[in-house]
């Protein structure tokens, strides 16, 4: 809400205490002197005594302070942690580390980066709390770059027991605006739907308006100011939906814990599908981003709300919160939409993920979403598909922005159909051999293979039966790049990515190999047979195999970087007279094997005669490998999303040790 003038204003949070003491049980006819106890204002200070406040001061005072004054000399914004504020015989000066810490913020969050810290005279702040557990509120005279030009003062509340930096706003006005926000938000907190009053009635008007207007499709960011404004006040209905939104519009943010944590705290019912498909794996991805550290590591992920606050004795709740929490952790969530074309669209995108089809399963998803439909009035979106780990990395800021954009059944949206949206994944891998991403991304500076890659496309073999023949099969939980560096960094297992390389490919990939590439490189015809020879338990009866390996900066000083390819061929035309082919590139030099297409000779590819790989090399011999076997690697999967994974007990072809190329990766 905005304020016009002090008196509507202050009026108003006057009528709304008196309705929060009604909440609490008080009854209307309460001694006299309780109710003045109460009281929230004080007369207003006249012109003579805020005259001899700013003589007292040295000072004059900013326009939104003074103005109060004139209206009410001193509140008590009780719900807030300061019991008395702003009397004009109680303010005053103060120095020492509180303001150099509000200095200290002030420069950091606000002040131009050329600006010097303030000195002198400005070392000091007005002083406007009286009487409160800890909590400050102070007016920064001084800063130039904390004064507009309107003569107002930069306003701080400073929570002193809270350890936290101190909050900052424009001018007394924001300042008094917050607190009000926050005794609503305490009143709404302790009192639930027994708290009415003419600002819940309004907001929580405000709040319908937006829900009908998001379930119609309509533009986000016209609706959002109003559901902020309701969930910074604290209202139930606004708090859940803002979640779901700022969820959606944010997802690589981490920002929506407290109040997605929240949302499944409110939902008492056991085995409420709104509770257990939707709000509580949005609670736990958020608690998972929240705690997440470099390596994604959620083990010390703390409980939700939703643990926390149930029966110590284990209620249903505890124990489905818990289960689900675990899921999310250990990426064994399975996100369920229910029946009908929306919940088939998810089973089928899921499918199209787990294999690299991001594009295909995202457009699976976006051709059935007007048909999906809210479990509750407390639900806008299917934001329990962020928790899903092959569907969540799907969602970006745009995406989400799109799903909270689509109409939904009843605003818009289609509910009809039982049909999912036949999205052609091998038409898109026909064009130009392969998806639209190729192989060249990965000669772009990427902090996950930043050391390097390797991977291997296999002809005339599925993913899943390249995963079998070759690893024992696809582990039971899919991984993106963070969660093999976690692995890795723990000493656990290596496990590579798996997926559809293009019409008829599979590719294994594999980034930041460890090992150098020092020795043992395949450099001759014999060499690359007996090499190729590890290639028949993957390949089909003749199906090809090429094999890319690259590593930067940290091979030998000798040994530079290298770039290193081979085509091999599997089952009995191995040994029909068709031999493997290949180059290594090293520290500018070049060696070759095997009958080499033209469109693949080394020394029209390589230019640069470096120790150092150039990009402009690397991303040419990735173009023509990818031209001439019509393969492609999916980009946003392997760097954003996650995979089919498997743990191989050997890779083939590597150039790693001895005559015979293989790398043992446990």
């Amino acid at each position: 809400m905005k304020i016009y003038n002090w008196r509507p204003f202050l009026d108003r949070w006057r009528a709304d205490e008196s309705a929060a003491r009604g909440a609490a049980g008080e009854e209307p006819g309460a001694e006299a002197a309780g109710v003045a106890a109460r009281e929230l204002g004080f007369p207003p200070a006249d012109e003579a005594r805020v005259a001899a406040l700013e003589e007292r001061l040295e000072a004059a005072l900013p326009p939104s302070f003074r103005s109060f004054l004139a209206a009410s000399d001193g509140w008590r914004p009780l719900g807030t942690g300061i019991e008395l504020l702003g009397t004009s015989d109680g303010v005053g000066w103060r120095a020492g580390a509180v303001p150099a810490a509000l200095r200290e913020a002030a420069a950091q969050d606000h002040a131009p980066e050329e600006q010097s810290p303030p000195t002198g005279a400005r070392d000091r702040v007005l002083r406007l709390t009286a009487e409160s557990d800890l909590s400050e509120v102070l007016l920064d005279p001084g800063d130039p770059g904390d004064v507009d030009g309107s003569g107002e003062w930069a306003a701080h509340l400073y929570r002193g027991g809270s350890g936290e930096t101190p909050e900052r706003y424009d001018s007394f006005l924001d300042l008094m605006q917050e607190l009000f926000r926050t005794a609503q938000w305490h009143w709404s907190d302790r009192f639930g739907a027994a708290y009415v009053s003419e600002t819940t009635r309004e907001l929580d008007a405000e709040t319908e308006d937006a829900r009908l207007a998001l379930l119609a499709g309509e533009d986000v960011d016209t609706w959002l100011p109003a559901l902020s404004d309701a969930a910074e006040h604290g209202r139930p209905t606004a708090r859940v939906l803002y979640a779901q939104v700022e969820a959606l519009l944010d997802p690589d943010s981490s920002s929506s814990y407290a109040a997605a944590e929240w949302i499944a705290a409110v939902a008492p019912v056991p085995d409420d599908p709104l509770l257990v498909r939707e709000f509580l794996p949005l609670a736990a991805w958020a608690a998972a981003r929240h705690t997440e550290d470099a390596h994604g590591d959620v083990s010390s992920c703390r409980p939700t709300a939703a643990e926390t606050a149930a029966d110590e004795d284990g209620s249903p709740i505890q124990e489905q919160a818990a289960a689900v929490l675990r899921a999310v952790r250990e990426r064994t969530y399975r996100y369920e939409a229910g029946g009908g074309r929306f919940g088939k669209a998810v089973e089928t995108a899921r499918e199209r993920a787990r294999w690299g089809d991001a594009e295909g399963a995202w457009d699976t998803l976006t051709a059935a979403l007007p048909s999906w439909q809210a479990y509750g009035t407390e639900q806008v979106a299917p934001v329990g598909l962020l928790a899903d780990p092959l569907l969540g990395p799907l969602i970006t800021a745009e995406r989400g922005r799109q799903i909270l954009e689509t109409p939904r059944p009843g605003h818009g949206g289609d509910a009809r159909g039982d049909a999912v949206a036949d999205v052609d994944t091998d038409a898109r891998l026909d064009a130009g051999g392969g998806s639209p991403d190729g192989l060249d991304w990965l000669a772009d500076e990427d902090p996950h293979h930043r050391f390097g890659y390797r991977f291997l496309c296999v002809e005339g073999v599925e993913p899943a039966e390249l995963a079998e023949r070759w690893g024992g099969g696809p582990l039971p939980v899919p991984y993106g790049a963070s969660d093999l560096s976690r692995s890795r960094s723990t000493g656990g297992p290596r496990p590579v990515r798996l997926g559809r390389a293009g019409r008829g490919w599979s590719f294994a990939f594999d980034g930041a190999p460890r090992g150098d590439f020092a020795s043992g490189l395949p450099g001759t015809a014999s060499g690359a047979a007996v090499a190729s020879r590890s290639v028949a338990s993957v390949a089909g009866e003749s199906g090809r195999v090429v094999s890319v390996w690259v590593e930067r900066g940290r091979g030998t000083a000798e040994a530079g970087d290298v770039f290193y390819f081979s085509c091999s061929q599997g089952g009995e035309e191995l040994y029909g007279g068709q031999e493997p082919y290949g180059f290594t590139w090293r520290a500018g030099g070049i060696s070759q094997w095997g009958e080499t297409p033209e469109a693949l000779d080394p020394g029209v590819l390589f230019q640069g005669r470096n120790r150092t790989l150039e990009p402009d090399d690397e991303c040419e011999a990735l173009l023509a490998i990818g031209s001439v076997f019509g393969i492609s690697l999916p980009r946003f999967a392997l760097t954003r999303g996650r995979l089919a994974a498997t743990v191989p007990a050997a890779w083939p072809l590597s150039p790693a040790q001895g005559g015979s190329h293989l790398e043992a990766v446990r």
